[in-house]
């Protein structure tokens, strides 16, 4: 099984009731939905619940993406988790992601 595209979607969530700060009023959340297709058909989902989710869909695609393309999504190790699954296709595609987190993937420059 191969990965076969890598696809982010945007979603603005309202809320039942408005949660109040001292300077604004939050009434919907914000959150970014990872789809990875598989070439047997299959779709993996993931939510990203934190941060600006515009910023993090533009790394998912600009970084992310290409070093999931053609990867099988199975060769994680079991168990690992997500962190596991950045660092061991970080490994396998060279030093693109690895040490560097979103954080260090977003301030680089193409």
């Amino acid at each position: 099984m191969k990965i076969t595209n890598v696809e982010t979607i945007v979603l603005a969530v309202p809320l039942d009731r408005p949660i109040f700060f001292a300077t604004r009023a939050v009434r919907k959340r914000d959150l970014s939905i990872t789809k990875i297709h598989t070439d047997e058909g299959i779709v993996g989902l993931n939510c990203v619940p934190i941060g600006e989710p515009l910023s993090v869909m533009s790394i998912i695609e600009r970084k992310l993406k290409p070093l999931f393309i053609s990867e099988d999504p199975l060769s994680v190790p079991s168990g690992s988790g997500t962190r596991c699954t950045w660092r061991c296709v970080g490994d396998r595609k060279g030093s693109a992601i690895r040490g560097k987190g979103l954080k260090g993937l977003a301030k680089e420059r193409r």
